[in-house]
Formats: structure tokens, sequence, C-alpha cells
């Protein structure tokens, strides 16, 4: 069976308007963040441009409907990556980097908790962040059982 990779006029419309913001609006971060000395300075800066991503929605874009966004799957999030990517690598890190640290809760978690976690992530204001990691012991230093 073939794989169609046809866009839907709804992702079509996703890419024409992810284009559009990363043009007028990504296109200003490596201006503002590029004569800042350390990672955490630029990091600082992008603040603006990640606010103004999250107000135009894109980042309910990702998050699934039932959780209190518009996200229809995986391809609206790999339209929005391909388009956003393309002009300005920190805030489309820093989106998809969001959307991993909730991913475990859209996972496992009960309703409740992901309602409850979700929440601020829909809203669609501010710079709600997320992260995800994990802990690793090594097996020799791991306290005896």
């Amino acid at each position: 069976m073939p794989i169609d990779f046809t866009l839907t006029p709804e992702q079509q419309r996703l890419r024409a308007d992810a284009r559009a913001f990363a043009r007028d609006v990504l296109s200003k971060v490596e201006s503002a963040t590029q004569d800042l000395p350390t990672p955490l300075a630029r990091f600082a800066a992008t603040r603006p441009f990640y606010e103004q991503t999250v107000a135009a929605g894109f980042l309910r874009r990702l998050i699934p409907a039932p959780l209190g966004g518009q996200g229809t799957g995986v391809v609206d999030m790999a339209v929005l990556a391909e388009e956003f990517h393309a002009v300005d690598v920190n805030v489309s890190l820093t989106l998809l980097g969001t959307m991993l640290g909730l991913f475990p809760v859209l996972l496992g978690g009960t309703p409740e908790q992901a309602g409850r976690i979700f929440a601020p992530f829909a809203a669609g204001q501010g710079a709600p962040l997320a992260a995800f990691s994990f802990f690793l012991v090594h097996e020799k230093s791991a306290p005896n059982r």
C-alpha cells in the first residue's frame, strides 16, 4: 500500500501560517542572540520570541485536542518543525522540547493529571516550559539491595 504524503487543506494552512510566522518573527532571533556571551543569555533572549509563538497558537497546535489544544497528530508537528527550523532552530527546539517534556504525562498520566498539567500549556499565553529527564544509576554505584 503506498503512503500518501499529500497535506490536507488544514495542514497546508498550518504550513503557510508557520512559514509566515517564521519569516516575520523568528527571523529576528539570530540578530537578538548572536552577540550574547553565554548560552544562558542567548536562551533568555529568545523568551519574547517564544512568548509570541505561544500567543500565536503554535504550542496549542501541538497539544492534543482532548487536552485543550488543537493538535491533530505528528504530521502537524512535523510541518511546524520544518517551517520553524528552516528559519530558526532556537525557538523551534524550545517548542518541541516542551512537547517532549509533556509526553510522559500524555502517555502515562491519569486524565486528571493530564488535564491539570496541560492546562497552562493550552492557555496560549506566557512562556510555559516543560522538561524531560531521567536518572540512570550505574549498577556499581547503586546501594546494596
